[in-house]
């Protein structure tokens, strides 16, 4: 049996009248994050964050970030661990909660299949906030 196409052929993914094609317009210069909806102002001290966390990986302990957030499957016990380790120095260095707590939300926010699973690094943090 030969299946024949009765559905009209436009191309995908194209805008297929004047309303779609103004909205298209509108919407040409934005950028939709797949991640949880923050600010960008948010979004960039996030990613500022996460050079400081990975630069200290690196200086610190030799110790790659790209190579620990891209494990397959993604390992959140090693990705905790050094979440606590960054957090115990920050405290020590007077640094701010929120510096530690948005590092741990950029960490969320760029492998979420791990946000759940970082509980020893919110325990930390409530900890600090106990202090």
């Amino acid at each position: 049996m030969v299946f024949l196409n009765v559905w009209p052929v436009t191309a995908p993914l194209a805008p297929e009248n004047a309303n779609e094609v103004a909205r298209a317009g509108r919407r040409e210069r934005i950028f939709l994050a797949s991640d949880r909806v923050v600010l960008s102002k948010t979004r960039e001290n996030r990613f500022r964050l996460l050079e400081q966390f990975s630069a200290w990986l690196w200086e610190e302990h030799g110790v790659s970030w790209e190579t620990i957030i891209s494990a397959k499957p993604a390992d959140p016990e090693e990705i905790s661990k050094w979440l606590v380790s960054y957090g115990r120095d920050l405290h020590a260095a007077g640094k701010s909660y929120t510096r530690y707590s948005e590092t741990v939300n950029a960490v969320s926010m760029i492998r979420p299949v791990v946000k759940k699973h970082l509980t020893a690094a919110w325990d930390l943090a409530f900890a600090w906030l106990q202090d």
